[in-house]
């Protein structure tokens, strides 16, 4: 079966995410809010001032399909570990997959190693992701690319963590505790871009 979720936070509630659409905010803070956004309305922010922070959402059982998200961090890019921000894929509570966003670069993981696919990483500035995985023609693999303004090349194709899965169930965001805030918008199986014009003081960058 095919990624077929999506959410683009734009009809959500103002405030808490917790107990929205099915996600939960096992710690920290995160918050759908409207001041920077990647498309629409509103994009969640991942408080890290607080404490590290973290939102969870279960999916229907998939072993194929291409997911698309924004993703962007404020701050010093030269700050913290590599997984700044993070967008996880898991098979129940184990990460099969997953993209960071730290330290002046967007990695993907190879099955225990992170890698990087995107060496010129900058703050307050949205990339998007589309993360690509095929369990049938290109068992236990993934791959990704990056849109900085135009899409980079597919990277090639990554090991899950762990070495192979059956399906992925659960998308898990994670960043760590510091400093500055990290913001995600618009899951989505079909590709955003380019997105719908917002003003500029909404936080639309590339």
């Amino acid at each position: 079966m095919a990624w077929t979720y999506e959410q683009k936070f734009n009809t959500l509630a103002n405030g808490n995410l917790n107990g929205q659409d099915g996600w939960s905010v096992p710690s920290g803070i995160v918050t759908v809010q409207t001041n920077i956004v990647y498309e629409g309305a509103k994009a969640i922010e991942l408080d890290r001032p607080n404490g590290s922070a973290n939102a969870i959402r279960s999916i229907e059982a998939i072993n194929e399909g291409t997911v698309y998200f924004a993703i962007r961090t404020a701050g010093s890019m030269t700050w913290g570990a590599h997984d700044a921000v993070a967008f996880h894929l898991q098979e129940g509570t184990t990460t099969r997959m997953r993209i960071q966003l730290g330290q002046s670069n967007i990695w993907i993981l190879d099955n225990t190693t992170d890698v990087s696919i995107y060496s010129s990483a900058a703050s307050n500035t949205w990339y998007l992701i589309a993360l690509q995985f095929d369990n049938i023609n290109h068992p236990n693999q993934y791959r990704a690319r990056v849109h900085d303004g135009a899409w980079q090349p597919w990277s090639d194709w990554k090991t899950v963590g762990g070495g192979s899965y059956t399906e992925i169930n659960r998308i898990f965001i994670p960043q760590r505790a510091g400093e500055f805030n990290s913001f995600i918008d618009t899951i989505t199986p079909t590709n955003p871009y380019p997105p719908p014009a917002v003003p500029k003081s909404r936080g639309f960058v590339f």
